[in-house]
């Protein structure tokens, strides 16, 4: 028996996003699938009348930028609240 090798290709893996609430996820780089140990920088931004709350999953914290190095299937979810404060203009 000896070592199993993969070829001449690294190994990919997907990047899952799920989206709680109301807002966008963006990916930088913006691929489909990841070679394995790489960086991807995940940038949250919330819908009008909604804040970002957190990330949660492969990823953890409050700040809406983050880094994920990518050591598998990776899956990340972004949660955003709605904001108390926001009227909006018609409203007013």
């Amino acid at each position: 028996m000896g070592a199993y090798e993969y070829g001449s290709q690294l190994a990919a893996f997907p990047l899952l996003i799920n989206i709680v609430g109301s807002g966008t996820v963006a990916r930088d780089p913006d691929l489909t699938e990841y070679p394995y140990r790489s960086e991807v920088v995940l940038t949250a931004t919330a819908a009008p009348g909604w804040v970002f709350a957190g990330w949660s999953g492969d990823a953890t914290g409050a700040d809406n930028s983050v880094t994920v190095e990518i050591l598998g299937a990776t899956n990340v979810t972004a949660t955003f609240t709605t904001n108390s404060t926001y009227i909006p203009l018609l409203m007013r």
